[in-house]
């Protein structure tokens, strides 16, 4: 399933690597200018979706903010705040990156909410990682485990399926930890050649359907589809926002490929 990691290189570069891995192919990629939403001026932002817009799977603020997710193993405890409001797991990530511009910002929203995993519809509970332009990293499991550091150079995190609170490690995770302690990224392009190396193959029930980088700093965004990394779609965040709000399925973009 799904692989996350972030590491800053420099003061002029902090990259978050991903890839998605799920049971179904498709997607979107959305681009939301700033809007004001009951009198409070919301943030540009970016994401990727399967599910709609209002459920994404990660994303990245025009503050230089990322959020993402990945499915967990976890037996959920029964939470007692009740005087939380609730909110939808996808949703609360469309919700930080329209407010947030730090991780410091987006904690304290994610905290204000009991999060619903959906799992009346068989979904599982999830994980998130946070990580702004200043370098600061976070990584929030709802009422069990919390990290927060703001990063050096050349210091990185790791999330895939299980809790960091388990000894348990998949490959995915050895793979990329071992490859980010031994400085293998030094750019969008290094990262998406180690999110190949712990892709997902197509013929598997769960697949990688895409994998993205992100520059937090400079906003530049790559994506690969279907795990074609030859064929790298490029954006920046601030470039986009200006075109106005739009979206672009995933199906268009392979159709617009010259091979095609």
């Amino acid at each position: 399933m799904c692989t996350i990691f972030v590491t800053k290189l420099n003061k002029k570069k902090i990259i978050v690597g991903r890839n998605f891995d799920w049971l179904q192919l498709g997607g979107k990629i959305h681009f939301n200018p700033a809007s004001t939403i009951y009198g409070t001026r919301t943030l540009g932002f970016c994401m990727i979706e399967q599910e709609g817009d209002q459920l994404p799977y990660e994303g990245l603020n025009e503050k230089g903010l990322f959020v993402g997710m990945t499915a967990i193993h976890k037996k959920l405890k029964k939470n007692n705040a009740n005087f939380k409001a609730t909110i939808n797991d996808l949703g609360l990530i469309r919700f930080i990156l329209e407010r947030a511009s730090n991780v410091d910002q987006a904690l304290k929203i994610a905290k204000q909410f009991k999060i619903d995993y959906r799992q009346k519809e068989h979904f599982p509970p999830v994980h998130y990682l946070f990580a702004d332009a200043q370098g600061n990293v976070s990584i929030y499991e709802e009422d069990t485990y919390e990290f927060c550091k703001k990063f050096h150079n050349k210091e990185w995190k790791v999330i895939t399926n299980f809790s960091l609170t388990k000894k348990t490690r998949c490959k995915r995770y050895k793979i990329v930890a071992n490859k980010l302690s031994n400085n293998y990224v030094s750019g969008m392009d290094s990262a998406m050649k180690l999110l190949y190396l712990v892709k997902q193959e197509l013929k598997n029930e769960f697949k990688t359907v895409y994998s993205v980088v992100f520059d937090l700093i400079s906003k530049n965004i790559n994506l690969s589809i279907e795990q074609n990394y030859h064929t790298i779609y490029q954006f920046n965040l601030q470039k986009e926002l200006r075109k106005g709000k739009h979206f672009l399925d995933f199906g268009k973009l392979k159709l617009q490929h010259k091979k095609i």
